[in-house]
């Protein structure tokens, strides 16, 4: 091999020196996020796979910018769990918006680049930037849509209220076999407290591997009687540390008792609780359900089968 042969192949391959600027740059944006305390935004879960998709897309050379988008964003799953300090989780939930976000832009990207006449390109170009504003939801209040929401489940049980009361009264922990979509999310080990009084408490204490078998972290939510009438118990959430905070902020936990014919009781359990986490149009409707099923399987724990 010539001198001049070694020199070219010991010349540095533009392509790697592109990526990892690349990869250095959302970084930073990421960092950038976490300072700002904005990193529930989503400009986390549309910039950041927005702007990887413009940078692959302009990658020297790339013959499938779409795999090439879709292999760096696993990297970037995976790198992201030191970096954002989350667990598993997270980046269940995230996963799908992060994927099809940086699909879509990808594609769009793609097609701009190949238009045939600027008549399209324009049309295609301007589909991208409505989209690229989408981005900034959260970043500010006024960009955010509502996030209070309100959450019920009602059934009817063979049971009157006085022993509904009861199964109310004590510190029990739901370890039935529960819905698919919230096995994901770990049961609280314990829970002390119990009584239906104002005043009366019940603290659920966590503890939730973030890496599935390390990284521990432990919290707790204390759930407190503000009102208690013989057809209504009211819980409020005065803390909360546990690792659902931050996902969402729980408001208030309300179970209603009203008596049927023959003895039985219809049972409606409400939560109501405000979404931290943004867009709106994928998390509020994660949120909403996951809620509901939470409703579902306290009422169930309650009423046992006697439903």
């Amino acid at each position: 091999m010539s001198e001049q042969e070694t020199l070219k192949n010991n010349k540095p391959n533009p392509r790697i020196i592109f990526f990892i600027l690349l990869l250095g740059f959302i970084y930073l944006m990421v960092y950038f996020l976490i300072k700002k305390d904005i990193d529930s935004s989503a400009a986390l879960y549309i910039g950041v796979p927005m702007i990887l998709a413009i940078g692959l897309s302009r990658l020297p050379h790339a013959k499938t910018p779409m795999g090439t988008t879709m292999k760096a964003l696993t990297m970037l799953l995976i790198l992201s769990v030191p970096l954002l300090r989350e667990g598993f989780v997270c980046i269940i939930m995230a996963a799908p918006i992060l994927y099809s976000a940086a699909a879509l832009f990808t594609l769009l990207f793609q097609k701009i680049r190949k238009a045939d006449n600027h008549s399209n390109k324009m049309q295609l170009s301007a589909i991208t930037v409505l989209l690229t504003l989408t981005s900034v939801e959260g970043i500010d209040e006024s960009l955010s849509f509502n996030r209070y929401n309100e959450v019920e489940y009602t059934t009817t049980v063979n049971l009157d209220i006085t022993t509904i009361r009861e199964n109310l009264s004590k510190a029990t922990i739901p370890t039935d076999k529960r819905p698919f979509f919230l096995r994901v999310f770990p049961l609280p080990i314990d829970m002390q407290g119990s009584g239906l009084d104002v005043g009366d408490e019940r603290v659920l204490n966590y503890e939730y591997k973030k890496w599935i078998v390390t990284n521990m972290h432990k919290g707790s939510t204390v759930f407190k009687i503000t009102s208690a009438t013989q057809n209504h118990i009211r819980f409020e959430i005065p803390h909360d540390d546990s690792y659902i905070s931050n996902y969402l902020t729980w408001h208030a936990s309300d179970v209603f008792l009203e008596p049927v014919d023959n003895g039985a009781t219809n049972v409606t359990w409400r939560l109501s609780y405000e979404r931290k986490l943004d867009p709106f149009w994928y998390f509020a409707p994660l949120q909403h359900y996951a809620t509901y099923l939470t409703a579902k399987v306290l009422t169930d724990n309650v009423v046992a089968e006697h439903k």
